[in-house]
């Protein structure tokens, strides 16, 4: 699991979320296949590009915490020195809580489980 590093939340004037993320150095892992964000309502959520990269999206600021939990989908850009990579929607999966979380930390086999337990995830 990689943290996402630096990102914007925007809103458009319909009201509608846009995620626009700068990945790191060498990108980041993978295709975008089926993306979807993990999220509890708070703090930290979880970005799926595919089933195999989970990506940290920590610190939601306050001010988007209710529209994305509220939100059924949101778009995510990805870009890198000013230029668009990709853009994709990422459908919203709401869970209980995003287990492990201390002190900025977030255990990938406690967030497997509750993902497998709410039935997002196959289990093994």
């Amino acid at each position: 699991m990689i943290q996402a590093g630096i990102y914007e939340i925007r809103f458009n004037e319909a009201g509608e979320m846009l995620f626009i993320l700068f990945p790191p150095e060498g990108g980041y892992e993978g295709l975008v296949e089926s993306p979807e964000i993990a999220y509890d309502g708070g703090e930290h959520a979880i970005l799926y590009r595919n089933a195999d990269n989970p990506i940290v999206i920590d610190y939601v600021p306050s001010e988007a915490r209710t529209p994305l939990s509220e939100a059924k989908a949101v778009r995510v850009a990805e870009c890198k020195d000013g230029s668009f990579l990709r853009d994709y929607e990422a459908r919203i999966i709401k869970i209980g809580k995003i287990p492990g979380v201390k002190a900025d930390i977030i255990d990938a086999d406690g967030l497997a489980e509750a993902l497998e337990k709410a039935g997002i995830l196959p289990k093994d």
